[in-house]
Parts: C-alpha cells; structure tokens; sequence
C-alpha cells in the first residue's frame, strides 16, 4: 500500500512539473492626471509616465 501511494505521487509530482509555464509579474505605481498637485511640475506626472508604462505592458 505505500509502495503505491509513493509510486503515485511520485507520478502525480512529475506530470505536475512537465506541464510549468514561466511567467513574469510586475507591479507599477500608476498616478492618476490631478491637476490639484504638484506632480507633473516636479517631472513625475502621468504624462512623464505614460511612455514608460506603455512600453512595459506592450506585448513582444
């Protein structure tokens, strides 16, 4: 019986790992256009933003 339960999940473990994908997870802090601060005039307003995260996110 523990021959078994190992055999199976010894198998379970190796089909498990041969169907892994790698994948690639980013995070960004994404401001909002509020013209009530400050933001855009110190150089770090959505606008300056925009082309940064735009490449980013494009697909390759």
């Amino acid at each position: 019986m523990k021959k078994t339960l190992l055999l199976l999940t010894f198998a379970i473990v190796c089909c498990t790992a041969s169907f892994a994908q790698q994948f690639t997870v980013a995070t960004y802090n994404m401001r909002n256009d509020n013209a009530s601060n400050d933001d855009s005039l110190r150089g770090n307003g959505w606008k300056q933003r925009l082309p940064v995260i735009a490449k980013l996110i494009t697909v390759s």
